[in-house]
């Protein structure tokens, strides 16, 4: 099961399962990597074209297709291409990690963690 990338911890999740992807080139984390810095966290918009990604990692534009395609067929990410003057658009996928049935997650440093979760960096459990 997979979930849509809505936090920043979301993201730092995504990013760091995709340094750790074994599947995949050093070139194509790279642009992935790219990719998911180009989301606004506030919008869920994440929209780069091709060039701009290509120009952010030294790459050329085939290698970021490529990547592209397969972070897609690897259910990274899920892609609506545009047409024309369009951008292709983008959603970062997260696959759900799960102990006894719960999804994990974890609150942003500075944010207090709901009933139940555990306290970060010594903040004190919400009752």
């Amino acid at each position: 099961m997979a979930d849509l990338v809505v936090s920043h911890w979301d993201r730092f999740q995504w990013m760091e399962s995709i340094l750790a992807d074994a599947g995949l080139t050093p070139t194509q984390k790279n642009i992935l990597i790219r990719l998911a810095l180009h989301q606004n966290m506030k919008t869920g918009r994440l929209d780069p074209p091709v060039t701009g990604l290509a120009a952010g990692t030294a790459t050329k534009d085939r290698a970021v297709q490529l990547a592209l395609a397969k972070a897609e067929r690897d259910g990274l990410i899920d892609r609506e291409i545009g047409g024309g003057r369009d951008r292709s658009s983008y959603r970062l996928r997260l696959k759900s990690r799960r102990i006894e049935g719960e999804n994990i997650s974890e609150p942003l440093h500075g944010e207090t963690p709901l009933h139940g979760e555990t306290p970060v960096h010594g903040e004190t459990p919400v009752q």
